[in-house]
């Protein structure tokens, strides 16, 4: 006979910040109690608590100190892991009605910026904090050789410049994009 399961829930400290901010409001404190943590640095912290202030996480540890007044929530049985970094994303960049993340009539484009081309409006970013993914790299597709400038920025809040931790990125080469050939490339 096998051994039951259960079920484990994993969320991302970045999530729990940013659910603590709406929750509990800016000012008031949260204390996330009971919960396995992987902080990156070191073996997880078992029976941990987790404290956010003003939408921050002000303390991770096993002998954090919860403030009189702080709201709790026990995670017994649950693990909590840091944010996702999606390094290589389309979101925000493809509309609803077009596909904002491509200039097809200028094949090089270096100039261009995914911040011009951004939509906010989309159901991906509350789909990609869902699924613990706090920060993406955007940018355009590859339907062109050199399409722009990506841009780094964080999957939830409502201010836009507080969301945005570079607003000039990478640029995207494709090589063969659109299957072109290197004679209609030019010389590589």
């Amino acid at each position: 006979m096998k051994p039951a399961r259960s079920l484990v829930f994993i969320l991302p400290l970045g999530l729990l910040a940013s659910i603590a901010f709406t929750r509990s409001g800016p000012d008031s404190p949260l204390a996330l109690i009971h919960a396995t943590v992987h902080t990156a640095v070191g073996p997880p912290l078992q029976n941990a608590t987790i404290l956010v202030a003003a939408g921050k996480i002000k303390d991770v540890g096993v002998n954090v100190s919860v403030p009189a007044g702080a709201e709790t929530v026990d995670l017994a049985g649950k693990v909590v892991i840091p944010g996702l970094i999606d390094i290589h994303s389309h979101i925000g960049t493809l509309g609803l009605t077009s596909d904002d993340s491509n200039e097809s009539a200028m094949p090089v484009g270096p100039e261009n910026m995914a911040l011009d081309a951004l939509h906010l409006d989309l159901a991906d970013w509350p789909e990609a904090v869902t699924g613990g993914v706090t920060t993406v790299v955007t940018g355009p597709g590859s339907g062109e050789r050199l399409g722009g400038q990506s841009i780094t920025i964080k999957t939830f809040g409502v201010d836009l410049d507080k969301r945005i931790l570079r607003d000039r990125g990478e640029a995207k080469m494709a090589v063969n994009a659109n299957n072109l050939s290197h004679e209609s490339m030019g010389q590589v």
